[in-house]
């Protein structure tokens, strides 16, 4: 069992605050399966980094924004999430789904969790992708 302590963040912020600060709507549909380069951001007072990568499941991809949590093993996409795509995860059951095309097996977080509204990339997807993380805190952003 995962939890993190998450309470500055909430749906609200990430449907609105953090999709004007990536210039992308939060579960909007997405015309790319993979992206070469993405930039985020870091938003907040707690400097939470966030990302927007396409996410597809069955033959639909949407822009899914995801924290990124270097302490977190796996890689969580919330109920709302999952929703969009007309998909139901029963709680603490897994989905495999294509992450910037990439095969990432997906947990929906707990629903007594801190991060329940929040979707999560772990570990898992950075070590997949053999990922390089570059950190601007002078401008807010990041790109991997």
């Amino acid at each position: 069992i995962y939890d993190i302590l998450l309470t500055d963040v909430n749906s609200t912020n990430i449907h609105e605050e953090i999709s004007k600060k990536l210039n992308i709507e939060y579960l909007s549909d997405s015309h790319s399966v993979e992206l070469e380069e993405t930039n985020g951001i870091i938003f907040g007072i707690n400097y939470r980094i966030f990302i927007s990568l396409p996410v597809k499941i069955k033959k639909e991809t949407k822009n899914i924004h995801f924290f990124l949590d270097t302490g977190c093993p796996r890689t969580f996409i919330c109920k709302e999430a999952f929703s969009s795509f007309k998909e139901t995860v029963v709680n603490k059951t897994y989905k495999t789904v294509l992450v910037n095309n990439r095969l990432i097996v997906t947990i929906q977080p707990p629903p007594d969790s801190h991060f329940t509204n929040v979707n999560i990339l772990g570990m898992d997807y950075l070590q997949t992708s053999h990922t390089k993380v570059t950190m601007d805190f002078e401008n807010e952003k990041f790109s991997i």
